[in-house]
């Protein structure tokens, strides 16, 4: 009995180091990989504020669903497939979380080219239903032609970032997103300010960056460090039904984003026309940023607890979800607070610089950031029950955050 009592003791032991070690590891390059993604986002809602116009930005509002579309399928199969692929490595079934790698692969792929394909033959009915109308229409398709055409880069980041992450090489993951950013930027400028071509140089930016990014971060994924290889395929119905279901509650999050978007967009533009729809836009870019930090807090929750569950270490688990909320508060805490206080000159950034209209994108700024301290805990249970193989519990708790309680 003593012996038991002392193994279970260095056990504990074993995985409290892990846990801590783990979570020190994964939290910043995992805040920092996201930030960088939607520092692209960000990016191009100021240039097209500051560089083009309040129309611009107003269409940049309506467009961003169809981005939030096309990240829910990298969300869905390459989140559902790494979860799995990260209990496969806790039980010790390395060829397994080979067959995930390799079945998210060729799903991905089968998406990009469906999406792709819908995307610009219904892209007249799809921008009119998002809100678009009068002169933001043309403005509005000229950004969705180009990112349906960039589907599968865009798809395609979330496979190296989430794989890497469950090796514990998220800084590479890092350094993608980082790239990515920088090179939006770029091209961003270049295609806006050197050459004239307005909204389709914005979306072919986040297109061409998103591919060059992709492409320095394949290699690492292949090395034979991390034991990534593609294999022979045999009876993938109930594996991929298997990924569709653990990865849902990360696609229907941005699905709801898409119907919550359309409703407010609605609302914006009866109560107050472009002005609140071009204010609601940049302070949901800027709450975006916030989300970087929330998401990445959320999703170090995820391959941590799937090592653990697949060991069966209960209290462990525990401990982590513990863990993240804890230091995920005093972040989030921090980060509306800064909002609040330089709410005008983050405005001010997206072009909004007379009295009303920064008036008006200031109190949004200040009043939609609050949202990430709630957001946090509730993004926490999301990954735990995903991971732990509860992906009802996940669906209603990701329903009632991203649309219901919203609206």
């Amino acid at each position: 009995k003593t012996m038991a009592l002392k193994n279970k003791t260095l056990e504990r032991s074993d995985n409290d180091h892990f846990i801590k070690r783990s979570f020190r590891s994964y939290l910043l390059p995992s805040i920092l990989s996201i930030l960088g993604g939607n520092i692209s986002i960000l990016v191009d809602n100021c240039v097209a504020g500051a560089a083009l116009g309040e129309q611009e930005l107003a269409a940049m509002g309506i467009v961003n669903p169809i981005f939030n579309t096309i990240t829910a399928f990298g969300l869905l199969i390459c989140g559902g497939a790494s979860v799995l692929a990260s209990i496969s490595i806790g039980q010790g079934e390395n060829e397994k979380k080979k067959h995930y790698f390799t079945l998210a692969l060729y799903m991905l792929i089968t998406a990009a080219a469906i999406l792709t394909l819908l995307g610009n033959v219904f892209i007249d009915p799809i921008v009119r239903a998002l809100g678009a109308s009068g002169e933001l229409v043309p403005l509005a398709k000229d950004y969705t032609r180009v990112l349906f055409f960039s589907s599968i880069a865009i798809m395609s980041v979330y496979f190296p970032l989430n794989f890497l992450r469950i090796e514990g090489k998220a800084r590479v993951s890092m350094i993608m997103f980082f790239i990515m950013a920088g090179l939006d930027i770029a091209f961003d400028l270049v295609f806006v300010l050197v050459f004239p071509w307005g909204m389709m140089g914005l979306a072919l930016a986040t297109g061409l960056s998103s591919l060059l990014a992709v492409l320095w971060a394949m290699p690492s994924l292949f090395s034979s460090e991390n034991g990534y290889s593609l294999v022979k395929l045999k009876d993938v119905l109930p594996d991929v039904k298997k990924i569709i279901v653990t990865g849902s509650p990360l696609a229907l999050s941005n699905v709801y984003c898409i119907a919550r978007v359309r409703i407010f967009n609605a609302l914006l533009i009866s109560c107050g026309g472009s002005l609140a729809l071009a204010a609601y836009s940049c302070a949901n870019s800027v709450n975006n940023l916030g989300m970087a930090v929330v998401s990445g807090v959320a999703q170090t929750v995820g391959p941590i607890v799937g090592v653990l569950y697949g060991e069966r270490d209960k209290n462990g688990i525990k401990r982590t979800v513990s863990r993240a909320i804890k230091v995920g508060s005093i972040v989030t805490v921090s980060m509306w607070l800064l909002s609040a206080v330089f709410s005008r000159q983050l405005a001010m950034l997206f072009g909004m610089t007379s009295p009303v209209q920064n008036e008006t994108a200031a109190l949004a700024i200040a009043i939609l950031n609050f949202n990430l301290i709630g957001t946090l805990v509730v993004n926490v249970f999301i990954y735990y029950y995903m991971t732990t193989e509860r992906a009802g519990l996940s669906n209603l708790l990701t329903v009632l955050k991203g649309i219901v309680f919203n609206i």
